[in-house]
């Protein structure tokens, strides 16, 4: 971990990872907004928009879809359902 505010951000760098992964950071921060929380990711650091980089992008979108359900719903979608 790299950077850390208690209740308010964390972020890490990746240091063992997939070649395009090393040196990226990947983190969270939360923000109140209109008596709710707003929680903002990121990936930065990508040496170059690559495949896998789009791959990527794809995958945390579903997998913070997923999050984002779970917490709405109580819904935990099976990983074989996953799109």
């Amino acid at each position: 971990m790299i950077h850390v505010v208690p209740g308010c951000e964390l972020a890490w760098k990746m240091i063992q990872a997939m070649d395009d992964w090393l040196g990226t950071m990947v983190g969270f921060q939360l923000n109140d907004q209109d008596r709710k929380t707003h929680v903002h990711f990121f990936h930065l650091g990508w040496a170059e928009a690559s495949e896998h980089f789009g791959i990527t992008t794809y995958c945390w979108g579903q997998l913070l879809r997923g999050l984002k359900i779970y917490v709405e719903e109580g819904v935990i979608i099976p990983h074989a359902q996953r799109n």
